[in-house]
């Protein structure tokens, strides 16, 4: 039941009303004196009202750009830093590999 009332919150997050309020619904169902679950029906229910509003089809997202056209660029900062491994002299040269490589892992 606590997983069930998680997934409302989750849901509810995510701008997700109409799915919490069908599991709020289910909890109901199984159990209808669930006060957490009748708190969030109620309170979701005051959110979203009940009459269907036509909604516009979401926006197809750009496809982004293949990974091929980054390579060059990945390239040169993986030699960049292969460099300033070999070369490094102070301990700053140091770390700045360490950031790098801990972002990159």
């Amino acid at each position: 039941m606590e997983r069930a009332i998680a997934l409302v919150g989750v849901y509810e997050l995510q701008g997700l009303i109409p799915e919490a309020l069908e599991v709020c619904k289910s909890i109901l169902r199984n159990d209808p004196h669930n006060q957490q679950a009748l708190q969030m029906y109620k309170r979701l229910s005051a959110l979203k009202p009940h009459s269907k509003v036509a909604t516009t089809p979401p926006k197809k997202k750009p496809t982004p750009p293949s990974l091929s056209q980054y390579a060059p660029l990945q390239h040169f900062q993986t030699q960049n830093m292969q460099t300033l491994f070999i070369q490094a002299t102070t301990q700053a040269e140091l770390q700045t590999i360490e950031e790098w490589l801990i972002r990159w892992n």
